[in-house]
Order: structure tokens, then sequence, then C-alpha cells
């Protein structure tokens, strides 16, 4: 595992479920003390995700289509808000609601496979996760980097924060992998 970076370790330590994770990252850490101690302090440094960012980027691992159809939504709702078609924006917004009720419910499936804790709260909190990564592509590509460490908020279709929201910025640029263009 020599000459690995810190995103990759990071992107292997974040595919467990919050519970396991600060064992694991332990363990990693000392398994590197002696061979890259720079690297083994940086990994010993990686925080925790919160339950819902776990969900989020899990949901973004295993359902990525989940991921596509919302991200496509999002720019279907901006071009209807572009050209005042009300008809399309209320379709659209219903289509939103279902969307976003569709990847919530499979998110809380994924938190019982894995068994973490999914109150209403932290599936609103992946919903509103979810509702960034549609209007920003920042955000999008945060959601889909497998690095969140915290949710996202959403303000419409501003640019979303993303201070502390990745455990490591790994200098990848923010390409989404899917964005509909629709005229």
């Amino acid at each position: 595992m020599a000459g690995r970076t810190l995103a990759e370790e990071a992107r292997e330590l974040y595919l467990l479920p919050p519970a396991a994770f600060t064992a694991a990252r332990n363990a990693r850490r000392a398994e590197l003390r002696s061979s890259d101690r720079g690297l083994a302090d940086e990994v010993g440094a990686l925080k925790r995700a919160s339950p819902a960012a776990w969900l989020v980027s899990a949901l973004a691992r295993e359902e990525p289509e989940r991921i596509d159809e919302l991200v496509e939504l999002g720019g279907e709702l901006r071009a209807a808000l572009e050209n005042a078609d009300r008809e399309a924006l209320a379709r659209l917004a219903d289509a939103r609601r279902d969307a976003l009720r569709s990847a919530t419910d499979a998110a809380q499936q994924l938190a019982d496979e894995h068994d973490v804790s999914a109150s209403r709260a932290v599936l609103d909190d992946v919903a509103e996760t979810l509702q960034a990564a549609m209007g920003d592509a920042a955000a999008e590509s945060a959601v889909r980097s497998g690095l969140l460490v915290r949710t996202l908020e959403s303000s419409g279709f501003d640019a979303v924060d993303l201070e502390g929201a990745l455990a490591v910025d790994d200098g990848a640029p923010a390409t989404p992998r899917a964005r509909a263009c629709v005229a």
C-alpha cells in the first residue's frame, strides 16, 4: 500500500459505517506510523462522518442513478425557472418531492442494512444535502466524492458552502458525472 494518498486512505475508511470509523482510522494510523509518519498523522486527523453525510455518500456509491435523477431534475427546474414555465415548475416540483422521498427511503434502507441510526432528523439532513446537489455542481461533486463528513445546506440555486464538508480536498475538479442540459 506504499505510495497511497490521503484521499485514497480516506475513501477506504469512509466506506465504513460511522460507528466503525474511529477504530479503523486509529488502526490504519498505527499501521502507517512505521512507513509514512506524515500520512499516518493526516489519517489520524480524519473526522468521522455524520450519519447523514455517511448515508449520502453510501447512496451515491451504491445507487448513483438516484443522484443522476436528482441532478437532472435540478437542471430541469433551473430551466423552467429561467423560462418562467409555471406548468413545468409544478410538474417538476412534484417530481422533485417524489425523487427526494424515494432517495431518503433508500437511505433508510441503507441505514438499516449497515446498522446506522437514521432518525427523522438524519433523513431530513440527507434530503437537504441531496437537494443541495441538485442545484450546485460543486455540491454534487462533493456528494459523489465519498469524502463527505457533514451535510450540506441548499439555498435555492446559489452556491453551497462546502467549508469543512469534505474530509480531504483531493484536488479533483468539481465536475459532475451527469448534467442535464434543458433548453
